[in-house]
């Protein structure tokens, strides 16, 4: 019963990760014009303010 169970249960994943994962946007992330080609980290600066 459990493993019938995890059967269905995976095929159903299988199956929506299929049919859902070409909806997925393709597209590679672009940057503005005007950032940085480097950046110095400085005392005080946060992964948030970075970015």
């Amino acid at each position: 019963m459990f493993t019938a169970r995890m059967v269905s249960g995976a095929s159903l994943l299988l199956f929506c990760l299929t049919m859902f994962a070409p909806l997925a946007p393709l597209q590679a992330m672009q940057m503005k014009g005007d950032a940085p080609e480097r950046y110095v980290v400085k005392r005080g600066d946060t992964l948030w303010d970075i970015a």
